[in-house]
């Protein structure tokens, strides 16, 4: 039995406790999401950064997006990302689209925590 996938998309922020994926951009967080419906692995968890520091301009939206395109839900959408207009693009298009099987959760980072809370 495969391991469920738990996805970490962050640039910054460490991977906590909990998670076996961590994407530093779309791209990456994208082609685990690819290789684990390929692979027909079960996806727990995807938990949201907005803001890729690292790369002027870009964000981690395409990966929402393509999870909404592609109608491949996780059983749970975290956002934990301290931008508050990131937060409410990536809670919006979940609330909007994800199935009610599908928790949607506002984790979102202050300075005191980061964001990056382990997997409970």
């Amino acid at each position: 039995m495969t391991t469920p996938l738990r996805l970490w998309l962050d640039d910054d922020r460490p991977i906590p406790d909990g998670y076996n994926v961590w994407a530093r951009d779309a791209a990456a967080g994208i082609t685990a999401l690819e290789e684990a419906a390929a692979a027909g692995r079960h996806v727990e968890i995807v938990s949201f950064d907005h803001d890729i520091i690292s790369t002027d301009g870009q964000e981690f939206r395409p990966v929402m997006r393509w999870i909404a395109e592609q109608d491949a839900w996780p059983d749970t959408v975290r956002v934990h990302t301290g931008s508050s207009i990131g937060a409410e693009w990536l809670l919006g298009i979940a609330r909007r689209y994800a199935p009610d099987t599908t928790t949607v959760i506002d984790a979102r980072a202050t300075k005191q925590d980061g964001g990056a809370q382990p997997l409970t």
